[in-house]
């Protein structure tokens, strides 16, 4: 290679070591390589100084990678020196395997070119013998030993902590090797099949494998926590009765097995049964109801739910006192509040495999009439107010007394009415169809409850009536939360 004033000759062959202490071997052994060449001058005559170089190591994409420049004496031409040497300059180990070229400069000159080409000199450079118990485990980088890495037949059972952290022994032909969930292993045999039953049959921890059912039966699974990795198929082997799986599987109870072959495998992780394969058992939960929530006496209201995949029936309850008009068994029913209380509407999807989880909405029923004689623990309207009405938690003195009453405000519930100088208990108690305020009124704490309602004379209705003395904005469902000592949990009118 020429280059201006020098001529370098690389009759050399890169050495690349391992630049080790002389005593044992270091923790952190420098990276080096031997550089050899001759030098001459343009007219050909070897050099005989010592000059500055610069050597730089160079990836494929010219980019440098590591620099080092030094004072090199220079006998007959040759020189010999080691890079890398330098502790407060070391050559990077990841280096090594970036590194494809080597340019040097001589003295004030620029860069020799070309650059010359060392290839796999410095990948070669590796240890090839490791120290006893010189690798811990925070030398090895996660995810590095892989099945890959690992020599066949270089795990052997003692290797691995059996109960207590004691040597696993060796299992027997068949077995298969699980873990008890707390970094130790055991043996354990694999059932081909568990057992055929044509009667109900509990399963236990101890049990694994296939199950074949016949006949009207109930299978009851063990408790998940106690059947950790426990694998379990049960197929139903005849086309009558059912097979009844007790036990809570996907979050779903009691799955049936209806037709023939039907089956089911479920697997435990130790806190619940999860279904890994099998038969399409049940429909799923069905989506949320449609249909009003604000119901009274001559209330005639259809519900309904989108259809469900698989479902064959809809089985609806409805709250005491009301009836399905219409619809029973499809996904939308006609239902009659004539006499009925407050209550939830459910709905679960099912098919000849079971039910599925239930949908449910509240109904909030109000009577179309003020009472005339009581407190009650329906709701009732409040006479010249606008959507109030009052209901009880119990009701005491023939209906007089109301324990823990609550205020609602159109379909806006959880109202708990408290103590306040301008509170008008008589015309409360007129609204709700009484003569008059008996006096008796107490104060408590209500706990968790909610709605913190003071009387007002006027703000958004006409009429007195209670609302939300902190904002006002009760009926826009932003109830002041805060209940304390001042809650009323009772008042008796007469």
């Amino acid at each position: 290679m020429k280059r201006s004033n020098f001529y370098l000759i690389f009759s050399l062959s890169f050495v690349l070591v391992m630049h080790l202490p002389n005593i044992a071997f270091s923790a952190d052994p420098l990276n080096t390589f031997t550089f050899q060449g001759q030098l001459s001058n343009a007219d050909g005559s070897p050099i005989i100084s010592t000059l500055n170089m610069t050597f730089k190591l160079y990836d494929n994409q010219s980019n440098c990678l590591w620099t080092e420049s030094k004072a090199v004496s220079i006998i007959a031409g040759g020189f010999d020196l080691m890079l890398g040497k330098t502790e407060s300059n070391p050559i990077p180990f990841t280096v090594n395997e970036q590194a494809r070229y080597i340019g040097l400069a001589v003295g004030g000159d620029p860069e020799m070119e070309p650059r010359q080409e060392i290839g796999g000199v410095l990948r070669a450079g590796m240890a090839l013998s490791v120290t006893d118990a010189s690798i811990s485990t925070s030398k090895i980088v996660d995810s590095a030993i892989t099945t890959e890495k690992i020599a066949s037949n270089a795990v052997s059972t003692e290797k691995l902590s059996g109960p207590g952290n004691s040597a696993l022994s060796n299992g027997t032909s068949g077995q298969v090797l699980t873990s008890n969930g707390d970094g130790t292993f055991k043996w354990d045999s694999v059932d081909t099949n568990l057992a055929t039953t044509n009667s109900n049959i509990t399963l236990s921890s101890e049990d694994q494998g296939v199950l074949l059912v016949s006949g009207n039966t109930t299978v009851s699974l063990p408790a998940a926590s106690s059947a950790q990795g426990k694998l379990f198929t049960i197929k139903k082997t005849d086309s009558s009765d059912v097979v009844t799986i007790i036990g809570l599987i996907d979050g779903l109870n009691n799955l049936l097995l209806n037709n023939q072959y039907d089956y089911i495998s479920v697997i435990s992780d130790g806190s619940n049964w999860y279904k890994v394969a099998g038969s399409n058992l049940t429909p799923s939960t069905p989506g949320e109801i449609s249909g009003t929530r604000d119901v009274n006496d001559s209330s005639q209201e259809t519900y309904s739910v989108s259809a469900v995949a698989s479902a064959t029936e809809y089985v609806w309850t409805v709250p005491s006192g009301a009836s399905i008009l219409s619809g029973a068994g499809t996904n939308s029913i006609l239902v009659s509040f004539s006499g009925a209380s407050s209550g939830d509407i459910c709905v679960v999807a099912r098919n000849t495999n079971g039910d599925s989880g239930a949908r449910c909405t509240t109904a909030i029923f109000t009577s179309n009439t003020s009472s005339s004689t009581g407190f009650s623990t329906d709701w009732v309207a409040q006479t010249g107010t606008n959507s109030q009405f009052t209901k009880c938690d119990s009701v005491t003195d023939n209906g007089y007394t109301c324990i823990n009453p609550e205020i609602r405000y159109g379909t806006v519930t959880g109202g708990i009415p408290h103590d306040h100088s301008d509170n008008n208990y008589n015309t409360w108690c007129t609204q709700l169809g009484f003569s008059s305020w008996s006096g008796t009124v107490n104060f408590g704490n209500r706990g968790t409850q909610n709605g913190k309602l003071f009387w007002c004379s006027s703000y958004d209705e006409t009429n007195p009536h209670w609302c939300d003395w902190s904002d006002g904005a009760w009926y826009n469902q932003t109830l002041n939360n805060s209940c304390d000592s001042n809650a009323i949990i009772n008042i008796t009118c007469q």
